[in-house]
């Protein structure tokens, strides 16, 4: 079998190849883990790599989700992609950067998912665009986002505060995580609510407002050589009471693991 050859102009379309097929991986898989950043993998524009995740969200009769996952993640002084979210700066600095968004986020289910979520209409995945900002100083990076519903399933709106901050030790990166997740009443509604067509007799109707949601990540990084790393990330999110309290739902909590591996170019 002949080798491609990928010559310096078809570079966008082999960047473009690998950032479809990663967008297709993290959708199958509800991309709790986000690209390399912040993984010690800055100072390259491109990363690639490849991984697999495990994701439990907490549907009734919902198991854990297995998926092998591509990674990637590309940054210059204009754009960061960090498969599931494209970034646009509209000003960047080291210590503030300002920028619109688009996320992609594989919250839902299928009625056919389980025995308990049958006669409920699918629930849709989407995308979410607005403005996020990265705040760094010596102690901890903060980073914020509020995004609207571009994909019009919901109609919602949801905000994100996260603070978190790097140790190195040898060879070993830790990143330790907190986060609040807030959803407006029309984003809980649509993914955990129960309309009145939709009751049965062991599922009654829920009509939610909006909740918070607390996360706690750990993510760990080994430097193999140079340009080489092996990844980790554990996630944990409190559910929020309007979450916890609808009757699709078993679980206080959701939770994810990813391990990978990843090459710095």
């Amino acid at each position: 079998m002949n080798s491609i050859d990928f010559a310096p102009s078809s570079r966008p379309l082999k960047l473009a190849a690998v950032v479809a097929l990663s967008a297709a991986a993290w959708a199958a898989a509800g991309a709790h883990a986000e690209g390399v950043g912040g993984l010690g993998m800055e100072g390259s524009p491109l990363t690639v790599g490849l991984g697999v995740g495990w994701v439990h969200k907490g549907y009734v009769g919902v198991g854990n989700k297995t998926t092998v996952l591509p990674l990637l993640h590309y940054e210059n002084r204009w754009v960061d992609i960090g498969i599931p979210k494209i970034d646009l700066k509209l000003y960047s600095t080291r210590a503030l950067s300002l920028r619109l968004r688009l996320r992609y986020a594989n919250d839902g289910y299928k009625g056919s998912d389980s025995y308990f979520l049958n006669g409920m209409a699918d629930r849709h995945a989407s995308f979410w665009a607005g403005g996020a900002v990265v705040v760094r100083n010596p102690y901890f990076t903060t980073k914020a986002e509020l995004l609207g519903d571009a994909s019009g399933n919901s109609k919602g709106t949801r905000a994100k505060l996260e603070f978190s901050r790097r140790f190195q030790v040898g060879s070993v990166g830790l990143t330790p995580a907190l986060s609040l997740r807030w959803f407006n009443g029309k984003y809980v509604n649509y993914y955990y609510g129960v309309l009145p067509d939709e009751t049965r007799p062991w599922r009654p109707a829920y009509d939610p407002g909006a909740t918070t949601n607390v996360g706690l990540g750990l993510t760990a990084d080994y430097a193999l050589t140079r340009r080489s790393t092996l990844l980790m990330k554990l996630q944990y999110v409190r559910l929020g009471s309007a979450i916890q309290d609808s009757p699709l739902v078993d679980a206080t909590s959701q939770h994810g693991l990813f391990v990978g591996w990843a090459y710095r170019y």
